[in-house]
């Protein structure tokens, strides 16, 4: 069908639970948002969890670049401090307590296998800082955008709603939006997992033109995703 030159329109798209692998573009920052998934009960466990993947995100490449530089030192806690020490004592510690659990010769092979795929939450997985379950099984409902259509500088909020059934493993929640020119936006945050339940989150998506999307006349769809591990 066709649209008014100054309008917009999105369909909504429902993806059961899958394990996929998906190469899309990133979307203008602050273009699309998305709330936490919420239940009416969280896991403390999240919190060694959250630590343990911001680490990997912000303080793990340093510790690999240190260790390729093939002088390392004989124990966890001065390897952590002579790669970290000058950055920031937290993620020290943090270093530290995954190191040892491992051993510091399988916490470098495992370095060493990260230069090749790094993978913030296979290596948090790993020492056991973030929860692993085989087996996770959930199932979207059909998503509710409003308005059905605007015109370009509308913020759209897409209801998104997922039952889990079986508990699922420290993830990914994604959400990939087709443009009509063929390009692709998308928003994702890493989930420490979810227990049995429903859970719902809310999707913004700002289509007010800027620099890096011009959200120009057409349809619009909304894939949702939710992935063991990376997507």
């Amino acid at each position: 069908f066709f649209l008014e030159e100054s309008f917009l329109s999105f369909k909504m798209k429902a993806a059961i639970f899958a394990l996929v692998a998906l190469l899309v573009g990133s979307a203008a920052a602050g273009q699309i948002t998305v709330s936490e998934p919420v239940l009416t009960s969280v896991d403390a466990g999240q919190f060694t969890c959250s630590l343990c993947t911001n680490f990997v995100q912000n303080g793990y490449s340093m510790v690999m670049q240190f260790i390729m530089k093939g002088e390392i030192p004989s124990t966890c806690g001065a390897l952590c401090d002579a790669a970290l020490g000058s950055v920031n004592k937290n993620l020290v510690q943090i270093c530290t307590l995954g190191c040892l659990y491992l051993g510091e010769k399988e916490f470098i092979k495992l370095a060493q296998k990260m230069q090749q795929n790094f993978d913030p939450i296979y290596y948090c997985e790993e020492v056991k800082a973030c929860p692993f379950h085989d087996g996770g099984v959930a199932k979207f409902d059909p998503l509710a955008v409003t308005p059905a259509t605007g015109p370009s500088g509308t913020k759209f909020e897409v209801d998104v709603g997922f039952t889990v059934y079986n508990e699922t493993s420290t993830g990914v929640l994604e959400f990939i939006v087709s443009l009509p020119d063929g390009n692709k936006a998308s928003s994702a945050n890493i989930n420490y997992g979810f227990k049995p339940g429903h859970y719902m989150a809310k999707l913004s998506i700002d289509t007010t033109p800027s620099q890096n999307e011009k959200w120009g006349p057409g349809e619009y769809a909304v894939d949702s995703i939710l992935c063991a591990g990376n997507c």
